[in-house]
């Protein structure tokens, strides 16, 4: 087939089994802040491919489609809308729940923070509705009720590799037998509020947040400023000290005391403080 590839670094093996399954990609896409898709953008140079990062729109793509005479449009990671005459060309979307449960961009958070029982990965086609396009194959995972979101995605991309390489194999099988969605689940963007960690949390609460965001952090009240977080031991200690208080730091750490006992930030772990401006644009309390 020949393809044109929409994706980030998370998927990138994905992108992988197609140059290896001897299909074609025409032109890979990528979008956001160029962190999230150097080793895509990398790989595709290698080969020759041009790479796009540029505002697309329903004509620019469905002239693409049409000039390059685009068999399949694959989409791994692509954090944009992709719209195009969806009726004229075949395409799959990867998506990391068991849909209808769980459409939204913020999916694999949810399932880390609440929604366990959705966990796995959906191929589906790209429809007008986000995430609503008829599932051609998909796969449930078993995940841990604390497992993080980096695990959970590691588990994702591992499980969509596979799938992808048995749907490359017989196309026309899979993609004819696809079938409908019925009522779904939309789960909301996650809103900066959703991400502020208190000190008054359980230490389960605290750490089920940290593991929800994983590598993109929690945002935590320190000496009243916000930081944003990846990582935060904590430990029962019965204490008397005023909840949130930093009871002391040193250049490698800040030690809290929590409502169930202690807790160590350590500088590593801190990816950075977030300015006043920041923190009122995102809604959150000034001190």
């Amino acid at each position: 087939m020949k393809i044109a590839y929409f994706g980030d670094d998370f998927f990138k093996d994905c992108f992988d089994v197609i140059v290896r399954r001897g299909h074609v990609v025409a032109g890979v896409f990528v979008a956001g802040p160029s962190e999230y898709f150097k080793g895509l953008k990398d790989m595709a140079q290698r080969l020759g491919i041009k790479v796009h990062n540029r505002n697309i729109d329903h004509k620019w793509l469905s002239d693409f489609v049409r000039k390059n005479k685009i068999d399949c449009i694959i989409c791994a990671g692509y954090c944009k809308k992709i719209e195009f005459d969806f009726n004229t060309v075949s395409s799959v979307n990867i998506h990391p729940s068991l849909l209808p449960v769980g459409r939204g961009a913020d999916a694999a958070a949810w399932i880390s923070l609440l929604h366990q029982n959705a966990a796995g990965v959906t191929f589906h086609k790209i429809s007008e509705s986000l995430d609503e396009g008829d599932i051609i194959i998909q796969k449930r995972l078993n995940i841990d009720r604390l497992e993080s979101w980096d695990m959970y995605m590691l588990k994702a991309k591992l499980t969509a590799k596979e799938m992808l390489t048995s749907l490359l194999d017989n196309f026309p099988h899979y993609y004819r037998k696809a079938r409908r969605q019925g009522p779904g689940i939309e789960w909301p963007v996650l809103t900066a509020s959703e991400r502020v960690l208190s000190w008054v949390h359980s230490h389960e609460e605290i750490v089920t947040l940290i593991k929800g965001f994983g590598r993109w952090g929690v945002i935590a009240v320190i000496s009243k400023r916000y930081f944003l977080v990846n990582n935060i031991e904590v430990s029962r200690f019965e204490h008397h000290l005023p909840v949130g208080e930093v009871i002391t730091e040193d250049k490698f750490a800040f030690y809290i005391a929590t409502k169930e006992g202690v807790a160590i930030v350590r500088s590593q772990d801190i990816l950075r403080e977030i300015h006043p401006d920041e923190a009122t644009k995102l809604g959150l309390p000034e001190f």
